[in-house]
């Protein structure tokens, strides 16, 4: 997400474009990772490394949705009081 933020300074006032970035621990450790071997390899990483950095970042996304849909269940028990046979889940 990009937004604008003002810095207001005393003697001027500026706006400056700013980039937000909404993770999830899973997505933070792979970057941080990728951030890693890429400054080691000099952006150059290896096939095989980039491969597996690609793999990871698959089953990341595939478990990021996963998860969501298990905290959408558990909500939905919450709010109606029903227990999860009754749901289909």
């Amino acid at each position: 997400m990009i937004v604008e933020v003002n810095l207001g300074h005393l003697f001027s006032e500026q706006t400056c474009r700013v980039e937000i970035q909404l993770r999830t621990s899973a997505m933070d450790f792979w970057a941080t990772l990728e951030h890693k071997v890429r400054y080691k390899y000099d952006g150059q990483i290896p096939e095989q490394l980039s491969g597996e950095l690609q793999n990871c970042a698959e089953q990341i996304h595939a478990l990021d949705e996963r998860m969501y849909l298990i905290h959408k269940v558990v909500d939905m028990i919450n709010q109606s009081e029903v227990d999860i046979e009754q749901i289909g889940y």
